[in-house]
C-alpha cells in the first residue's frame, strides 16, 4: 500500500498543488548572487535611507534561473508616504519587463509579507530592482516630511542549487 505519509487510509496517493517546480529547492535570501563569488554573496536587500534621499535602488542578480515565490520586507521608522517597488529588468537592454510589487506603503516599524500562489521565472538575463522611495510631502502634502529610515528584506525562491562554492 505504501507509507502513510504519501497515502491516505484507503491506500490512495495524497496529491496537493504546489508552485514548486520539480528539481528545485526552496531558498530564502536577503541578497542576490555575485556572478563570481557565488550564491547569496551579491548585493543585499538592505538600505539606510537618509532624509535627503528621494530614492535608493538595490539590484539583485542571480547566477542561475530562479523562480520567485514571495518575500519579506521590514522597515524601521519609515515616514508616512514612503513606499517600495520590485521591478524585473532586462540586463542587456536595461528596460523594465515586469512589475512584482508597486507603491507598497511603508510606515513606522513593520514587517510586510509578500506571497503568491504562483511563481515567476527569472532567467539569467533578468534581474530584480528594488526601489525604496522616501516620503514626498511637497507633492503630497498629506505625507510626512522625508526622514531617515532603514529597510531590509528577503526573497523566497525556488532554485536548482544552494551550493555556495
Amino acid at each position: 500500500m505504501g507509507d502513510c505519509a504519501s497515502h491516505d487510509e484507503n491506500g490512495l496517493q495524497k496529491v496537493y498543488p504546489s508552485p514548486k517546480p520539480f528539481g528545485t529547492v526552496t531558498y530564502y535570501s536577503g541578497s542576490g548572487d555575485d556572478l563570481t563569488l557565488g550564491i547569496g554573496k551579491g548585493q543585499r536587500i538592505s538600505a539606510k535611507v537618509l532624509a535627503t534621499d528621494t530614492e535608493k535602488t538595490i539590484d539583485l542578480l542571480f547566477n542561475e534561473d530562479i523562480y520567485i515565490k514571495g518575500g519579506l520586507i521590514q522597515c524601521v521608522n519609515a515616514p508616512f508616504g514612503a513606499t517600495f517597488d520590485f521591478h524585473i529588468y532586462h540586463k542587456t537592454y536595461m528596460v523594465e519587463v515586469a512589475t512584482y510589487a508597486r507603491c507598497v506603503p511603508l510606515y513606522g516599524t513593520q514587517v510586510i509579507y509578500l506571497s503568491s500562489d504562483d511563481r515567476a521565472l527569472l532567467t539569467q538575463d533578468l534581474f530584480v530592482r528594488c526601489s525604496i522611495h522616501n516620503s514626498d510631502n511637497n507633492t503630497y502634502p498629506e505625507h510626512d516630511p522625508a526622514s531617515e529610515f532603514r529597510f531590509s528584506g528577503s526573497i523566497e525562491m525556488y532554485r536548482t542549487t544552494t551550493y555556495n562554492g
